[in-house]
């Protein structure tokens, strides 16, 4: 069985629709996807229904973002099986509020620096819920500037140890600690993202002293090593395994297909087993 629990639409920062990246995830044999825009859960009921008809098993679940309160790193935080996902539509309100005031920045920096109209880049984020890095590079693109997303240019504008970086602020999201106990809050299961781009595993720790309840061990950014690392700590902690692609379509970093990463049966039936085990003992406290 292949599954693929990391996966972005045009709703956030993904180049597909929610049918597109359907009919790839049949045509590639993936039986459970879960759909993780950041802070955005508009594709969950849509997605439900478009992938039942082809015998996709969609479950609930959003990737959203908190703030390392001790070194202000953006941290994700993805959330699986929540009981009652419109419960999390506040923190998402707030974080996308956060992600456009940053971005209408870096909107200046494009139309000072490199004549880029606003509208250009609000159409190559067309349906997304703000604007992001590669709608960003999309309009350069559009404009003539660079014929790829990520190269020579990206690094140049988004490098933060550039001179030329138009990053002016960071999105300030919620402390870890608080974004995890609002997983919780909504019934869902906490799973630290990809922790090898924080290149830091003191993080892991200090997360399991906030309560999360498993990591992201299957990822395109963690090698086989680290992947065994991830797996020993996951076990020492007790801690749920969960994996996926990251898929973001033409907006990938480096080639990557639907289903290429995910965790292994007994990894996905854990996280089942531990989300009707929340759901018992909710129903037992009604």
């Amino acid at each position: 069985m292949k599954v693929d629990l990391h996966l972005h639409t045009k709703f956030t920062d993904g180049s597909l629709s929610i049918g597109n990246l359907i009919t790839l995830a049949k045509a590639n044999d993936v039986s459970v996807i879960a759909i993780t825009d950041h802070d955005c859960l508009a594709a969950i009921d849509r997605a439900k229904i478009d992938a039942g008809r082809v015998g996709i098993e969609v479950i609930p679940a959003v990737e959203l973002s908190a703030t390392d309160k001790d070194n202000g790193k953006e941290i994700h935080i993805l959330s699986y099986f929540m009981e009652a996902p419109d419960r999390l539509q506040g923190i998402c309100h707030k974080n996308t509020l956060s992600r456009k005031r940053a971005a209408t920045y870096v909107s200046l920096k494009f139309r000072d620096k490199l004549g880029i109209h606003n509208d250009l880049i609000l159409g190559c984020a067309d349906e997304a819920t703000c604007v992001f890095k590669p709608h960003f590079m999309l309009s350069l693109m559009q404009a003539g500037l660079t014929t790829e997303i990520y190269g020579e240019l990206y690094e140049k504008l988004f490098n933060p140890d550039s001179p030329d970086y138009v990053v002016v602020r960071q999105p300030k999201f919620a402390p870890v600690k608080n974004v995890i106990q609002e997983i919780h809050d909504a019934g869902g299961i906490a799973i630290l993202a990809h922790p090898a781009l924080y290149e830091d595993d003191s993080l892991l720790e200090k997360y399991v002293d906030y309560g999360i309840d498993g990591i992201e061990v299957w990822h395109p950014t963690a090698d086989e090593d680290y992947v065994n690392y991830l797996k020993d700590f996951a076990n020492k902690h007790k801690l749920l395994m969960t994996g996926g692609s990251d898929f973001h379509g033409m907006f990938n970093k480096a080639p990557c297909e639907i289903g290429s990463y995910g965790p292994t049966e007994d990894a996905y039936n854990a996280l089942v087993a531990h989300a009707a085990k929340i759901k018992k003992q909710s129903k037992k406290s009604e």
